[in-house]
């Protein structure tokens, strides 16, 4: 291998200081993962028309990267990072400057998902991580460095209710905090009314009624 051809060429000092530096680099890949992101053409394409629509569909085949895209977005949102900013790094992956709807203060977003245990694994596990793994969020597409603090749901194993995530202005300079609810849609309406947000990610089609309290929720936006 690569690695082993280059280590022999090393000192022990060397190689142990070569190890820690790819162990750092990796980590910091892994709660970093919002870096990693390059849309396809329909990726980019569902980003960027939020733009000129405040309501979206991304319809596609299993497995295609839908809830991916839905992640990364939302990510982008609660961090500010857009692609194209100064809180975007000059090695992200993006491809070019964000097209797509753009916030300019920290926001209020609402994750949906069918049941308690869906939204663990999907959802929740793209945007933070395999809670059951690490004991903590940051391993997925909000950046852990940008995660204040979390809150765990009474309702089932290792789901989330809420984190609080740093946001950031165009300049990368903190302005204040985002906050990323999960509801997932068995809780009831009533866990869907009263507040105004900025958006709602809806990773599988809600119930009607679930459906318009997201729209008249977001309805200010």
């Amino acid at each position: 291998m690569e690695l082993d051809a280059i280590l022999d060429n090393l000192s022990d000092e060397e190689q142990i200081e070569l190890l820690e530096l790819l162990e750092e680099e990796e980590k910091y890949r892994n709660t970093h993962l919002l870096y990693e992101f390059t849309p396809y053409s329909k990726q980019r394409e569902f980003i960027d028309a939020g733009h000129d629509y405040p309501e979206r569909c991304f319809m596609a085949g299993n497995q295609l990267g839908k809830s991916f895209t839905g992640a990364a977005e939302v990510a982008f949102h609660l961090t500010g990072r857009y692609p194209g900013t100064k809180g975007y790094p000059d090695d992200g992956k993006y491809g070019g400057e964000w097209k797509g709807k753009r916030f300019y203060e920290p926001v209020v977003f609402w994750i949906g998902g069918e049941t308690n245990e869906t939204v663990t694994k999907t959802t929740q596990r793209i945007l933070c991580g395999r809670i059951e793994e690490n004991d903590e969020p940051g391993y997925g597409s909000i950046p852990k460095e940008d995660i204040i603090s979390w809150k765990k749901s009474p309702f089932f194993p290792n789901l989330v209710d809420h984190l609080l995530v740093k946001h950031h202005t165009a300049d990368g300079v903190e302005d204040g905090i985002s906050i990323c609810y999960f509801k997932p849609y068995s809780q009831g309406r009533a866990r869907w009314q009263g507040d105004t947000i900025h958006g709602v990610w809806f990773d599988e089609e809600p119930p009607y009624s679930i459906y318009g309290e997201g729209l008249t929720r977001t309805n200010k936006y």
